[in-house]
């Protein structure tokens, strides 16, 4: 069974999110689903804690305090964003023939929604968030996993359309495909507006950038 995330305030309050799953918790569930559920989850809490982090009201104090930190922190905070959403909706193996391994994505969704009543959901669902993170892992691929030469040159930096909103679409429906396995007799997981508050005001900047390195 998957137990509720407890709610440990809102923003503001010093509250942290906390709902892992342990796998002798959810013997109905397969260790794999389980685990893509855990990994769901953190990525969620983390896109919680950058909210109640870089909201309006904290912007002030940051600028004050030390404007150069928190805009390190928020481009940290970004760089893991894409690595989430990358590792999330990634091929099913990496490699070919003997050397092929298995990805924990998505598609292990896919895999395991086979010949269930909600297999089409499940598909429609992770097809949608591979889909929508596109320009997310095309990010990863010139930010992080390697060092593009055109973006290293560029002033303007590499911009994804509403890179937050985005995110948390894409976490959205690989969150929904979750609870499908989540369900009934199984304790189904909280609604996913029960992690993103409504009363978030995020002030928003879609320039991604790795943070810089000091000038030789």
């Amino acid at each position: 069974r998957a137990p509720e995330p407890r709610r440990g305030g809102r923003a503001g309050s010093g509250g942290v999110l906390r709902n892992r799953i342990h796998m002798s918790e959810q013997e109905q569930v397969h260790p794999e689903v389980a685990m893509l559920c855990n990994d769901t989850i953190a990525a969620i809490q983390q896109l919680c804690e950058y909210h109640h982090l870089f909201n309006e009201k904290n912007l002030g104090l940051m600028n004050d305090t030390s404007p150069e930190f928190f805009q390190r922190l928020r481009q940290h905070f970004q760089t893991a964003f894409v690595l989430n959403i990358s590792r999330l909706t990634d091929h099913a193996q990496t490699g070919y023939g003997n050397r092929a391994k298995a990805n924990l994505t998505v598609k292990t969704l896919e895999y395991h929604a086979q010949g269930q009543l909600f297999e089409s959901r499940v598909q429609h669902l992770c097809k949608t968030s591979v889909a929508e993170s596109e320009s997310i892992r095309n990010a990863r691929n010139k930010l992080v996993a390697h060092r593009d030469l055109a973006e290293a040159l560029s002033e303007q930096g590499l911009t994804i359309p509403d890179f937050l909103a985005r995110t948390e679409r894409v976490l959205e429906h690989i969150y929904e495909a979750l609870q499908l396995f989540y369900a009934p007799p199984i304790k189904a997981l909280a609604p996913f507006s029960t992690w993103m508050y409504p009363s978030y005001q995020t002030q928003v900047d879609e320039v991604l950038e790795l943070p810089r390195q000091a000038e030789c």
